[in-house]
């Protein structure tokens, strides 16, 4: 028996992360290139907009696209991040 999925569920909460301060320096995570990366990152968050309906094929169509295009964005993000963050390891 397969259990139903709540596609309008919140996502779960998050805690934020701490960053470790490097020898009695400030932390990275308070500085002003981290922040702006956070406040770009709250840009991207999903809205609470809910989806057009998906009536015909068509619309189908259309909802798998964007899903796709949301999806290569998300993934397009995540490499890009892991660069950065290989990037700023010693």
């Amino acid at each position: 028996m397969t259990q139903p999925v709540d596609r309008n569920a919140p996502p779960p909460a998050v805690a934020p992360v701490r960053a470790a301060d490097g020898a009695g320096g400030a932390s990275r995570a308070d500085s002003p290139a981290f922040r702006a990366l956070l406040e770009s990152l709250e840009r991207l968050a999903p809205r609470k907009e809910t989806p057009p309906a998906v009536d015909d094929p068509d619309s189908l169509q259309r909802a798998i696209h964007d899903a796709d295009d949301g999806f290569r964005q998300a993934m397009d993000l995540r490499r890009r991040l892991e660069e950065a963050f290989r990037q700023r390891l010693p």
